[in-house]
């Protein structure tokens, strides 16, 4: 079986890593608070902060849902060093698989805002993206935030019962507001709503 509690002294690809090895769990506490970041394997996917090496596979997967909305590569290089501590990605068999990206807003310090989050096509009907959704809500970056937000179109029924379903295991609210409209947008984009999810912890 799989250990499915964290392994914090893991920092790359998973091949050669005993997965059976729970008990490095308490003995490498220190050392990933030190590095500050939180990694860990659940069905064999593993779970990590990105490395600016991962920033082009995470452009890739953007590509290939063919639903979110593609920026530039540069922009997932920049996420994946500078904002590592609120990003969140999942690798199989040393393939990223899925990211959800994110920070904290310097005006609401106790919000962590999501704003990507994809999954690889091949590795959908998995569960896997509450599992991202998680584990970023895990991430050393939110770990003094009480209010989770993200953007959703109004037609985009799936992410709208995923955040719903976050809310119901955190015993959270969910809020909606206006926040981009239609014509703040070239045109064909439609508008995103603000969902705001409180408390998370």
């Amino acid at each position: 079986m799989a250990c499915s509690v964290p392994i914090l002294a893991y920092s790359g690809p998973a091949a050669g890593l005993d997965h059976n090895a729970c008990a490095c769990y308490k003995l490498s506490k220190l050392y990933a608070k030190e590095r500050g970041k939180l990694t860990y394997i659940d069905d064999d996917i593993v779970f990590r902060a990105p490395s600016i090496d991962d920033g082009a596979a995470i452009h890739s997967v953007v590509q290939r849902t063919g639903v979110l909305d593609v920026n530039s590569c540069y922009l997932y290089l920049l996420l994946s060093s500078e904002f590592a501590d609120t990003c969140v990605v999942a690798e199989e068999d040393e393939h990223l698989i899925g990211f959800v990206t994110g920070f904290c807003p310097p005006k609401r310090p106790y919000s962590i805002f999501l704003w990507q989050i994809g999954v690889d096509p091949n590795a959908q009907g998995k569960g896997l993206g509450k599992r991202l959704l998680r584990a970023f809500l895990d991430s050393p970056g939110a770990a003094q935030a009480t209010t989770l937000e993200t953007t959703i179109s109004p037609s985009n029924t799936a992410s709208q019962r995923l955040f719903e379903a976050i809310a119901r295991e955190r015993g959270a609210t969910v809020s909606t507001s206006e926040y981009f409209r239609e014509d703040h947008f070239p045109a064909g984009h439609e508008a995103e709503e603000l969902y705001r999810i409180a408390p998370i912890r």
